[in-house]
């Protein structure tokens, strides 16, 4: 989204616009008082680099509209801004960086553009109000945490363009019931679900050759898990702490050791084998 509001600055948006401290290369640097920092923020079209803690622990504002020339936002650049509900991405953003969102706990939704090839690890770490991102197919890294301990994410699909789900990604997000891995998907890494307890089913697709350590430990509601026999690897408790009713259908005798052999605790009625699955 490359909008900018073209509209006349408000009484309060000019006197933010007062506080940012900006060098002669269009960076935003940090603000010279945090606590002044109330409301709507606009930033001038100068700007072309969001630095690392830039707007950290701006708790009063509750919106930002960042401008289609902006091309990066630095790690924890707008973390801890517990205050706002609402921002403007523009389609100039490549990367996200780690932290860059961490505990925005009250921002609900956020539409990730086109452009984003990457976010960065713990991106979107506890922002606890979070219920639905868009993640474009542009985006080819999703860093570790990106989206851990969002207690209130209830649904997210993951683009064709992610070989690898990083460790702990979307980790301890109890909401969360469904996820749609991506067909390109190769490595579903350590702990990338663990604690997503109301998922009840999980197919893990063809792609897939290798399922970390307690990927999906804690996942209790989880009913049905489909694998494939793409699997060489199931890593220790990857499956561990689950209801002892979820099933597993696979397609071949080797995964059927590999999960038995898991550490998960997984008994051998709870496994179908259907190789023209």
């Amino acid at each position: 989204m490359d909008h900018i509001d073209e509209s006349p600055l408000t009484v309060e948006e000019k006197a933010n616009l007062a506080l940012l401290e900006i060098t002669d290369r269009g960076i935003l640097t940090g603000v010279t008082d945090e606590e002044k920092l109330v409301g709507s923020l606009v930033i001038p079209n100068t700007v072309t680099e969001i630095a690392q803690k830039a707007l950290f622990c701006c708790k009063a504002l509750t919106r930002i509209i960042i401008p289609n020339c902006v091309t990066k936002i630095g790690p924890g650049a707008i973390a801890c801004c517990t205050g706002l509900t609402g921002i403007v991405i523009p389609n100039s953003i490549t990367t996200i960086d780690e932290y860059a969102f961490a505990y925005c706990s009250s921002l609900t939704g956020i539409v990730i553009p086109d452009s984003v090839t990457a976010i960065g690890a713990a991106a979107f770490y506890k922002c606890t109000n979070l219920t639905n991102v868009v993640i474009p197919d542009s985006v080819i890294v999703i860093g570790g945490h990106a989206f851990a301990k969002c207690p209130s994410l209830t649904d997210i699909v993951i683009p064709d363009s992610i070989t690898e789900i990083a460790r702990a990604a979307f980790a301890d997000c109890p909401a969360l019931t469904g996820i749609v891995i991506s067909e390109n998907t190769t490595k579903i890494g350590c702990k990338a679900f663990s604690g997503c307890s109301s998922l009840t089913r999980v197919t893990i697709p063809g792609t897939v050759t290798e399922i970390g350590e307690y990927a999906f430990s804690g996942c209790s509601g989880l009913v049905s898990v489909v694998i494939s026999d793409s699997v060489t690897e199931i890593k220790s408790e990857a499956f561990s702490d689950m209801s002892s009713d979820v099933h597993f259908t696979i397609k071949s005798e080797l995964v059927k050791e590999l999960l038995l052999n898991s550490g998960s605790n997984i008994r051998d009625e709870q496994i179908t084998v259907e190789p023209n699955l």
